[in-house]
Parts: C-alpha cells; sequence; structure tokens
C-alpha cells in the first residue's frame, strides 16, 4: 500500500470521527475535547489491528453486523442529543458524557475493523498503518470538535439539535451503505 493510498483510505476512516467530533463539540463546554479526540484517534488506530489479528476466520460474521451496531449506537447517542435539545436544558448541559464519547468512538472504528480484516489478506504493515491511521483520525478530530464548539456557541439548542440528527442521519447512511440501498 503507497503512502497516498493509506493517507486516503486515512481520511475516509476518519470522516465519521470528525463529524461526531463536530456535534461533540457542540455539547462539549468543559475541555474533554482532547479526551475525545484520543478517543477516536485510539479506537481508529486499535480497530484495524483487531481486524487484522481476526483475519479470515470471522470476516463473514464480523462484516455482517457491523453496520447495526454502529447503527444503534450512533443512533443512541444522537437521540440523547435530541432529547436535550427538546428538554430546553442546553445552556446547564455540562458537556458530552465520556460514555457517550466512547460509544460514538467505538460506533464510528467499525469500519476500521473491517479495514483490518481486509489488510489481513494482503502484506501490509500493520502497526505503522494503524499509527497512522490513529493520527489523523486524532487531528480530524480535534478539528472537529473545535468547529463544533465554534458553531454550537453561537447556536446553543438549535446545534445540538442538529448535531443528534447528524448523528443519526451518519448511522443510517452506515446502515443503508452496508444493505446495498445507497453506494
Amino acid at each position: 500500500m503507497t503512502f497516498s493510498e493509506l493517507f486516503f483510505l486515512s481520511l475516509a476512516l476518519s470522516m465519521d470521527a470528525f463529524a461526531i467530533s463536530v456535534c461533540t463539540g457542540i455539547k462539549n463546554k468543559n475541555g474533554k475535547y482532547f479526551i475525545s479526540a484520543l478517543m477516536f484517534g485510539l479506537f481508529q488506530g486499535l480497530m484495524p489491528i483487531l481486524g487484522y489479528i481476526l483475519g479470515i476466520g470471522l470476516r463473514d460474521i464480523i462484516c455482517s453486523y457491523d453496520h447495526w451496531i454502529s447503527f444503534i449506537l450512533l443512533s443512541y447517542v444522537g437521540g440523547k442529543m435530541i432529547y436535550s435539545a427538546f428538554e430546553g436544558d442546553v445552556d446547564s448541559v455540562d458537556g458530552a458524557s465520556i460514555s457517550d464519547i466512547l460509544i460514538s468512538a467505538v460506533a464510528s472504528s467499525l469500519d476500521a475493523l473491517a479495514v483490518g480484516i481486509t489488510f489481513s489478506f494482503f502484506e501490509i504493515n500493520i502497526i505503522y498503518s494503524s499509527i497512522f491511521i490513529a493520527a489523523v483520525t486524532y487531528i480530524l478530530s480535534i478539528t472537529g470538535v473545535f468547529v463544533g464548539r465554534a458553531f454550537g456557541d453561537k447556536c446553543k439548542g438549535r446545534a445540538e439539535l442538529m448535531g443528534g440528527i447528524i448523528l443519526f442521519i451518519i448511522g443510517l447512511k452506515i446502515l443503508f451503505e452496508h444493505l446495498g440501498i445507497i453506494t
């Protein structure tokens, strides 16, 4: 795999994490943005290694359910954000909880697990590739959180509502892509 192929693969894997980080930044008023970016980078980097280890043996099982798991987890976090926006208590929200960030990080990195399984079919330096994917994801995630903070400060409750809707849409997109409804 060439450097440019790995770079574009890393960007593609990081797009969900970036979008979710924007949503996290909308809610996050207490400095968890480095933790958020670290979790996204960590899981995006670990999942290819896990997928590589799992390899061919469990490929069909994992690929059969990863989209459903992502959809459920992202819908859950998005639903909590939408509920919070309608609750009318948005200004007092301290920020996205660590558990919400963790759930989002796991959900957005399941596609990296599938990439790791694919990597097991080829001669790829999995450690180098995973570190590179983690670094790109971390950089995009920290950027996304700051974008969300700037946007969220201006729009308050509407931003949290939109963030929840975006998470739900990302979950639907993942589900629909894997079901072949969209490409």
